[in-house]
């Protein structure tokens, strides 16, 4: 999302300032026009982010499987959601420093192993996306949680009307969270730091926690906001006769189902969005 584009400035969240950018084809255009800054070459298509569009097709399913009466669907929905929404929360995710800065590249020297002693050029920062989002968060998950305790809770002038404004509204976050902590400030520090990965931890969370929490809390409301949206659009207190829990076995079942929210790429997502007036 942050991947100068070919003139060499606007992103892809600078382009969706204008909503009618949020569109797989104009994106898929805009993939074709760049190239993997990792390796200078075109971008494949496995690789080219279709995100927000992936909410945009989840929430209709959800309201469609509130409307009618499908309660087990929609949990197994809403518990998908949860991934993609808990990606773009967090500014590794959706960058393309997404371990590391490609444009700076930095000798490594093997330590140990059957290459000790050799030479390999790496981005600058490699490593950090584990750091941050695994050893950080892991070694301080209280915290977290108990951060999180104190996410805003939804109102219903925040309720969203259909799949295009839910993927619009995650884009918004998308941008406010690379405000809050740019990627290049979390390579940067995880770059210049020089100690125990233990030592490391600490040294991130005191720079980064407070707003990791923040950016996390955007997140969850976000997420409740678009769960609670789907299920007053399709009446689900009306329609929907039975909550009872879902067994995990059964959520298998649903989510092992290839034409259960088919995954498709970016050229192929458009036909699954349902179309916003």
């Amino acid at each position: 999302m942050d991947q100068p584009g070919p003139d060499g400035e606007k992103t892809l969240l600078d382009l969706c300032e204008d909503e009618s950018f949020i569109d797989p084809e104009k994106w898929d255009e805009f993939y074709s026009a760049v190239v993997d800054l990792m390796e200078n070459k075109p971008i494949e298509a496995k690789h080219r982010g279709l995100l927000p569009f992936r909410v945009w097709q989840i929430f209709d399913e959800m309201v469609e499987f509130a409307r009618n009466n499908k309660m087990p669907k929609f949990v197994c929905a809403a518990g998908v959601l949860t991934h993609y929404i808990g990606d773009a929360c967090q500014p590794l995710h959706i960058s393309y420093l997404h371990d590391g800065d490609p444009l700076r590249k930095v000798e490594y020297t093997f330590k140990k192993g059957e290459h000790e002693g050799e030479t390999e050029e790496r981005p600058l920062g490699q490593g950090v996306h584990s750091a941050y989002e695994d050893t950080m968060i892991s070694d301080h998950r209280k915290l977290v949680l108990d951060g999180l305790k104190a996410t805003p809770k939804t109102k219903q002038s925040e309720m969203i009307g259909n799949g295009f404004e839910a993927a619009k509204r995650t884009i918004e976050m998308m941008g406010s969270t690379f405000n809050a902590i740019p990627p290049a400030a979390l390579v940067e520090a995880f770059a210049k730091f020089k100690g125990s990965p233990k030592e490391r931890s600490e040294f991130l969370w005191k720079k980064f926690g407070k707003k990791t929490i923040e950016v996390m809390k955007d997140g969850s409301h976000l997420l409740a906001v678009i769960w609670e949206s789907a299920w007053q659009l399709g009446d689900g207190e009306t329609h929907v006769t039975s909550t009872r829990a879902l067994k995990k076995s059964d959520a298998m079942n649903i989510c092992n189902d290839p034409k259960f929210l088919p995954s498709v790429t970016i050229d192929r997502i458009g036909a699954l969005l349902k179309p916003h007036s």
